[in-house]
């Protein structure tokens, strides 16, 4: 995965505490597909992800990502098969990546925030480890299909593009019911910890300014 990155830019990682043995959530800022390059950069080892059921139904595409440890997510509904075997995986020790907001956000604010995240790390008793990306945008806008190289100062040496990443230490969540009744309690945490995020791709983002 990271030798099909280095034609994106030059990532640059601020690791902010060693990843956790065994299982972890990690969650991420969604705003290009020039992100998922930055996140191999990011990380150690192979991970399990959500990716759109209509991925899977490509002939090669489905066949790579299922290698790549892909689990194939029904949008705009509940998909409790792919939350099962997400979980599956992460009781087995595997981590596992996702985009809480569900999609691309192209915005400067945040979206709503899915809570599957927040299930799979209590469910699964493990971690969450937060991912801030700035510059992917600019990489390879929505109306690209090649990347970008950006403005003069975002690039890096042989004029290829930075994007950064800063890698948080890993959180553990506060225990508490995963139900209806306390859906709410699970909403306002996810929405925190994705705010937290957003402040440091902001921060990120300033260093090119």
């Amino acid at each position: 995965m990271r030798l099909i990155a280095v034609p994106y830019g030059r990532f640059e990682v601020e690791a902010l505490a060693p990843l956790p043995e065994g299982a972890w959530i990690g969650i991420f800022n969604h705003a290009s597909v020039a992100d998922v390059p930055a996140l191999a950069w990011a990380m150690d080892g192979p991970v399990g992800f959500w990716a759109k059921a209509e991925l899977g139904h490509r002939p090669l595409l489905g066949r790579w990502l299922r290698a790549c440890g892909a689990v194939f997510v029904r949008r705009g509904q509940q998909d409790e098969a792919a939350f099962r075997e997400a979980l599956g995986r992460v009781r087995a020790g595997q981590p596992f990546v996702l985009a809480p907001e569900g999609t691309r956000r192209h915005g400067e604010s945040q979206a709503r925030v899915h809570t599957g995240f927040v299930r799979l790390a209590l469910e699964g008793g493990c971690p969450v480890v937060p991912f801030a990306i700035a510059g992917a945008l600019r990489v390879l806008p929505p109306d690209a299909r090649l990347p970008r190289w950006g403005r003069p100062r975002a690039r890096a040496r042989w004029g290829r593009p930075r994007v950064r990443v800063r890698r948080g230490a890993p959180i553990w969540l506060p225990e508490r019911p995963v139900d209806e009744e306390h859906r709410d309690e699970l909403v306002a945490l996810a929405g925190e910890l994705m705010a937290a995020i957003y402040r440091t791709r902001d921060e990120l983002e300033g260093l090119e300014r």
